[in-house]
This record gives C-alpha cells, structure tokens and sequence, in this order.
C-alpha cells in the first residue's frame, strides 16, 4: 500500500484526513478495525466513525490510538510543512521508518548512532 496519505498533501477536513491516516497505519499493521479497537480501549462502531472521517477522535483518543499502533501521535497527524527540501525529505523519510519491521527499525536506529558517533556525538535527550 502507498504511503501517500502519511506525507501527502493535507486533505480538506480534519476529521477526513485523520480518519484515512489511522486506516493506512491500521492497514500497514496489518490490523482489523475490531482488534485496532480492542487494543486502543474503543468499540469497533466508534473506530469506523473515526476513519470514515464521520467523527473526529478527540486528542486522548487519537494518542490511544497511535499507541495501539506502535507510532508517535505525530504519524497520524497532517506531516508539518517544511521549506527546505533537505528537511521534507528528512522528515518523510523517518515518518516512514515508523511502518517498517522492527528489525528494520532497530538497524536504522543503529546506523544512526553511529553517524552520530562519527560525528561528534550529540546532545540528544537519552544519549
């Protein structure tokens, strides 16, 4: 499935484009709607209303939500917009590190270590 929807162009509502961003990272997790629900402490009729765009997710709602998905709050929200083309590149390029394989993940993370190791280290919180 493409990735378009998590760094494509902002859609015209906000209940719409959150709804197709939490289906699309449902999907690429490979979840159905019920065990999406079930995982974010919702009822299945409540999740369709959310991706169908009927019903916006309150903020708390759509944390839970990312949190069952095993993604930053910020995948299913519209991506920021970027000036720099450097910076768009960069910053699709980790929003889609998140739907990856975790093995995929963990070795990103490793390889960016060490980037960051070659380059001085860095004053990242966690380091």
């Amino acid at each position: 499935m493409p990735a378009t929807l998590l760094h494509g162009p902002v859609r015209h509502s906000f209940p719409g484009d959150v709804g197709a961003r939490i289906r699309e990272a449902r999907r690429r997790r490979g979840l159905q709607q019920r065990e999406l629900a079930s995982r974010a402490n919702l009822d299945q009729p409540t999740l369709s209303k959310y991706e169908s765009g009927v019903h916006p997710p309150p903020i708390r709602r759509l944390w839970g939500i990312a949190r069952a998905l095993g993604l930053p709050v910020d995948c299913l929200m519209a991506p920021l917009v970027l000036t720099s083309q450097e910076d768009r590149e960069l910053y699709t390029f980790f929003r889609d590190i998140w739907f990856a394989p975790l093995s995929v993940r963990s070795a990103a993370a490793l390889a960016l270590r060490g980037l960051l190791d070659l380059n001085g280290g860095t004053d990242a919180p966690g380091r």
